[in-house]
């Protein structure tokens, strides 16, 4: 049964506004009949049972619902948004095709990996002395391959779609949590100073693509976080070398690709809601993944070691 109701909205202030707000209640299956940047209110025409999501799109597009006495609208909180977002997830729906399509190339390209990797071990690699105690940091660099591979890879299917602020901030974790990633697995590794070098080059090099959306600040804000996160990184597995480091990495890790997939809900939520994103090919993640992985590869087997390192 279709419905028709007014909703009062706080923060519109242009015609760009109303474009967004109307893209996000078509996100939930609405459809506005006519909105007023000026009077604040938008027509919604909206099926049964569907009302309370089409406000939580809105209010995730940075704007307020209000009630009839002008106060903010509690609006369905986190828990129930992201039970939601899981939900539409597994069920396929259409509107998170690019989610589903990156979440497949990240499986293959893990599984990719882990048999090319299994492959030059058991060819080249079992009888370098030291290999036995590397094999799980080069597991780690593949899976921190694919994960900012997977969140470079959103990001640039929805980089036209960002406003300054959400484009810094998707900048800035994703220079900070690859130069964590790359930082600590080189540093356990090779030592701090190789470890940083390499974990602040990958960090910010992807900070500052995936700031240059928002123009020389978004730039800054990558490269800075990519700098933080390569040195911190490298000194956080050199300093617990002598205390469970082999227990503390799979912790680590898997923060680090929480952090990420946090951040695909949002880049979902936000840019999501407003246009349905153009992905890259597999063969050009995959591609990434494997770059990354062989450079790391390299430098954990054969670069310099200094005396602090596994």
């Amino acid at each position: 049964m279709e419905t028709n109701k007014s909703i009062n909205i706080a923060g519109m202030t242009c015609s760009s506004c109303e474009r967004l707000i109307t893209k996000a209640v078509e996100s939930e299956g609405g459809k506005v009949h006519s909105i007023s940047a000026t009077s604040g209110k938008a027509v919604v025409d909206y099926q049964e049972g569907t009302l309370e999501r089409i406000k939580t799109a809105i209010a995730a597009s940075g704007y307020s619902v209000l009630d009839g006495a002008g106060k903010t609208v509690v609006v369905e909180p986190f828990e129930a948004e992201i039970k939601i977002f899981l939900k539409k997830l597994v069920d396929g729906e259409k509107e998170l095709k690019t989610e589903r399509k990156i979440v497949k190339m990240s499986m293959l390209s893990i599984l990719a990996l882990a048999a090319i990797g299994f492959f030059f071990y058991m060819t080249f690699w079992r009888g370098l002395p030291g290999i036995g105690a590397r094999i799980p940091f080069l597991f780690y660099s593949g899976v921190s391959a694919v994960a900012i591979t997977a969140a470079v890879a959103h990001y640039n299917s929805h980089r036209f779609q960002f406003t300054c602020m959400e484009g810094m901030m998707t900048g800035m974790t994703i220079g900070m949590i690859a130069g964590f990633l790359f930082g600590a697995v080189v540093g356990a590794t090779n030592g701090m100073f190789i470890g940083s070098v390499f974990g602040m080059a990958v960090g910010m090099i992807a900070g500052a693509y995936c700031g240059k959306c928002c123009g020389i600040m978004g730039v800054m804000e990558g490269m800075m976080a990519g700098l933080m996160g390569g040195a911190m990184g490298a000194m956080l597995t050199v300093m617990m070398i002598a205390d469970n480091l082999l227990l503390f990495m799979p912790l680590f890790v898997i923060s680090c690709v929480a952090i990420l997939a946090g951040l695909t809900y949002m880049i979902y939520h936000t840019a999501g809601k407003r246009s349905e994103g153009q992905l890259m090919l597999f063969s050009d993640f995959f591609l990434i993944c494997l770059l990354l992985s062989v450079v790391t590869t390299v430098i954990v087997i054969f670069g310099p070691k200094s005396p602090v390192a596994i």
